[in-house]
């Protein structure tokens, strides 16, 4: 009689097993833990205090330059275009190409001057300038050097120097014809520091500026 008990009971206890497995077990809903509610104080807002006034921007001074000497500005246009004497407006530039000839190109030009703006930090010295046209040296000239800074030279050439430079006629032929205008200069200099463009080997004491212009004629 016990035994039947027993069966009954392992037979029940299977039933709810099985009755278990197929409705699945109810699982707690997970804890949370309960965060204290902070009020958000208000943040202090900075007042800005009044700017002082933006004191006056100073004009800047020339900045030297960092070679010996630099040439700032080059170009040539007619010699009539400096008459002796008087100041003149804008000259017809080379190198702008807007000297009234096809394209641009100088019309009927004859003598010719050439000018350069040249900064130099030297006080005292000398500055030699050279022009090139095409690949052949055309007009040289040494100017002295009294006081560092900017300064003007200027280059007179002849229309019989510059026109035995240009460049071979183009073919199919263009109503103008080109030459590659060079400056170079170099400083030989006493003052403030000695320096010679030999011994420096031309690195700071020596400059060098090109453009091309061009050359029509006709009645």
């Amino acid at each position: 009689m016990l035994i039947s008990i027993t069966a009954r009971v392992e037979s029940v206890v299977a039933s709810l097993v099985a009755l278990a497995a197929l409705l699945g077990c109810a699982h707690a809903p997970a804890k949370h833990d309960a965060q204290p509610h902070v009020e958000q104080q208000p943040r202090a807002v900075a007042t800005a205090r009044p700017s002082a006034p933006c004191p006056e921007p100073r004009p800047a001074a020339e900045q030297p330059p960092t070679r010996g000497v630099e040439i700032t500005e080059f170009d040539c246009a007619k010699a009539e275009d400096f008459p002796p004497g008087r100041q003149t407006g804008t000259p017809q530039r080379l190198s702008q190409w807007q000297a009234g000839g096809p394209s641009g190109a100088s019309w009927n030009a004859t003598n010719l001057k050439c000018f350069a703006d040249v900064r130099a930090q030297c006080a005292r010295g000398e500055l030699r300038a050279q022009l090139l046209i095409g690949q052949r040296a055309a007009v040289g000239n040494t100017f002295a050097i009294t006081v560092s800074g900017p300064q003007r030279i200027e280059l007179d050439v002849p229309e019989r120097t510059w026109r035995r430079e240009l460049d071979a006629a183009r073919k199919p032929e263009l109503p103008y014809r080109t030459a590659l205008f060079t400056l170079r200069v170099e400083v030989s200099c006493q003052e403030p520091e000695a320096h010679d463009p030999v011994a420096d080997r031309y690195t700071d004491v020596a400059d060098v500026r090109s453009f091309v212009g061009g050359f029509a004629s006709g009645e």
